[in-house]
């Protein structure tokens, strides 16, 4: 059984021969660096055999000048700053992967909105090429899963204001900030629709972080009202046109309130299942005759603090209850940061092979 035979069949919850695993989206910053030392590679997904492998579709930004429309006077000298392809700015932190963001957007009205420049996301060259890496990826025998924008609404709506900014607006100014959840629901309904007429997937990988590790971003009543309805139509569009096609959805941190609203969207796998934020095994008791799952293993404390003896008996727990009548792929929670070491990561992918068996 190769490795697309693999996923697919414990994410639709049969059982393959064994476990799959990946490495969340890879490894960051100083990660990197010792990931390309100790392994004398530069591509994780075949030094440790992974699974599954991704594809992102980088929309270019506009050909527009948003540094002087929007950020004119606002920069201070001496700080290293990076416009994203969103047209948002980032004020880089040395050593880190995570940024400060500089939101573009002051004025609350619904003309700023629509007058803020997209990127260029209906350049077909880039539709082509993702297609042809997911056809080499196919023909490398791994599953393929497809970003396309890893934000789907929500993460790529609120950096215009910011997000305390915006968690006010959309108690205070909702028309506004719905017009930008439906501006980036047409722009994700356009891409499935194009990628479609040049290739396939195995995974459509869609996400916001609506959660943090205490609960919800937003009410849930809230979400259920504005994003949900948007996230079904994305759903219903990407399954129209590729209906073998599984749909996984990544919010970090609790979720619990409106998982059941996610598989009511059309969500077939749930990511990442944060051990720290929730339970794995009550997710696997609650909605695993329902939902899939990848991830679940800690990247906060078990990866980069604990022993190799933690590390596999982690993995070990994981298999034994959330793998456990298929429905899981296993893997950190998030990406391999610079504090874990390689051991622990070594541990990860050999306890895998060691308890994954079915």
């Amino acid at each position: 059984m190769n490795s697309k035979e693999r996923v697919n069949l414990a994410l639709r919850r049969e059982i393959p021969d064994h476990v799959p695993f990946d490495l969340c989206y890879g490894f960051v910053g100083a990660a990197w660096d010792n990931f390309v030392r100790r392994s004398g590679s530069t591509n994780h997904f075949e030094y440790f055999n992974t699974d599954v492998e991704y594809i992102e579709v980088l929309e270019p930004r506009a050909k527009f000048d948003y540094a002087g429309a929007y950020y004119r006077g606002r920069l201070r000298p001496g700080v290293s700053y990076e416009l994203d392809r969103y047209g948002v700015l980032h004020e880089k932190v040395e050593g880190l992967h995570f940024t400060r963001i500089i939101p573009p957007l002051s004025e609350h009205t619904l003309e700023a909105v629509k007058n803020f420049p997209l990127p260029d996301y209906k350049d077909l060259d880039l539709y082509r090429e993702t297609a042809r890496k997911m056809t080499a990826i196919d023909s490398r025998g791994r599953a393929s899963a497809l970003a396309m924008g890893g934000e789907t609404i929500f993460e790529v709506s609120w950096p215009l204001y910011g997000l305390e900014e915006f968690l006010i607006m959309l108690l205070s100014e909702l028309e506004i900030c719905e017009a930008i959840f439906e501006r980036w629901t047409k722009v994700r309904l356009w891409q499935l629709e194009t990628y479609a007429k040049f290739g396939r997937y195995d995974i459509l990988w869609l996400g916001d972080d609506i959660s943090n590790q205490l609960g919800m971003l937003i009410p849930p009543d809230l979400w259920r009202k504005t994003l949900k309805p948007r996230l079904k139509e994305i759903i219903e569009c990407a399954k129209y046109y590729q209906p073998e096609g599984l749909v996984f959805y990544h919010t970090c941190g609790n979720p619990t309130e409106v998982v059941e609203d996610l598989i009511e969207a059309g969500v077939d796998i749930l990511n990442p299942v944060q051990p720290e934020a929730v339970d794995p095994a009550e997710y696997k008791k609650r909605w695993g005759d329902r939902l899939s799952f990848w991830g679940t293993v800690g990247v906060q404390k078990t990866l980069p603090f604990g022993t190799v003896e933690e590390v596999r008996n982690e993995v070990k727990l994981r298999i034994e209850t959330v793998g456990k009548g298929g429905g899981l792929l296993i893997g950190p929670s998030h990406v391999i940061e610079p504090e874990v070491p390689w051991e622990n990561i070594v541990a990860f992918v050999e306890a895998v092979k060691e308890f994954g068996g079915y």
